[in-house]
């Protein structure tokens, strides 16, 4: 193959690698209140720029004093209402004389950002592209079972718990990336419960919900009086539900907020191995 057609291909194979991993995170074992014995209580996200908690159903065994407004039975054990989600928090970050939880008193839920960079857009049904803050494959990159993801917010972070769900563990929507109805994958590929998660991530964490009944995450962001922005992870949507329906908190604290760390090896190193490969083929062509 010519040496012009050669490098044209191995270019396009590298920024391909690079666009199917765009800005995803090395998430890094963190061990928050000092103790290596007990294990690691944090996982640090190096591109959000926050510490996920490892139990990302913690109100099912620890509900920090609170009375009411937290379900601890049935299929929704741990969940709670939108309102009781900040007051949830502030309970974390009150304990131990305001010291917080694990001796850290900034825990707060998972917020939303605009994908706009201006204003919420949620309109009165779900989009499948990204382009709306209620819809499918927010923040998607493209990948094997969607070639068309939500291209119109490929790189943004501004959704805490759609980067999550769609880099960090590299998760397929229920629906396409493409037109203006669900185009619907098979049901035994898409959702976090069978999430594709090359990096070993999911291992990381405790307790995270997976059915069908409890699969809704809160974000801090009310729509509207009546409703909140939530994040569904059997579907792999960020929607609209009423403050009142009971779902669950994955509880997160800006920076990185441990003790100790455990780094895990990142990707980044595709294109730099490509574009050594290609120098190192054209000095010996020379």
């Amino acid at each position: 193959m010519p040496l012009r057609s050669l490098l044209r291909a191995a270019f396009a194979g590298a920024c391909l690698s690079l666009y199917s991993t765009f800005a995803l995170a090395a998430l890094t074992v963190v061990d928050i209140d000092g103790i290596a014995a007990n294990g690691h209580e944090g996982v640090y996200d190096d591109v959000l720029d926050i510490t996920w908690l490892r139990d990302a159903n913690i109100a099912a065994s620890n509900q920090f004093g609170l009375s009411s407004g937290i379900s601890l039975g049935g299929p929704s054990i741990g969940s709670m209402n939108w309102h009781t989600a900040g007051t949830f928090v502030d309970a974390m970050n009150a304990l131990n004389g305001g010291a917080g939880y694990l001796g850290v008193n900034s825990w707060r839920v998972p917020t939303a950002t605009p994908v706009n960079g201006t204003n919420f857009v949620y309109g009165n049904y779900a989009t499948y592209d990204g382009s709306t803050d209620r819809s499918y494959n927010l923040t998607a990159p493209p990948g094997v079972y969607n070639p068309t993801p939500g291209t119109n917010s490929l790189g943004f972070i501004g959704s805490e718990l759609a980067y999550h769900y769609y880099n960090n563990f590299q998760a397929i929507p229920e629906c396409s990336g493409t037109g203006t109805t669900c185009v619907k994958y098979n049901t035994n590929i898409y959702g976090l419960q069978r999430a594709p998660d090359p990096n070993g991530y999911l291992a990381f964490f405790d307790n995270i919900q997976t059915n069908l009944v409890s699969n809704a995450y809160w974000t801090d962001i009310a729509a509207d009086a009546t409703d909140g922005v939530a994040f569904r992870t059997y579907w792999g949507s960020q929607t609209l539900r009423q403050k009142n329906y009971f779902h669950h908190v994955w509880v997160v604290a800006s920076g990185n907020v441990a003790a100790s760390t455990v780094p895990v090896p990142g990707t980044v190193w595709l294109f730099g191995s490509a574009l050594a490969g290609l120098l190192g083929y054209r000095r010996s062509r020379a």
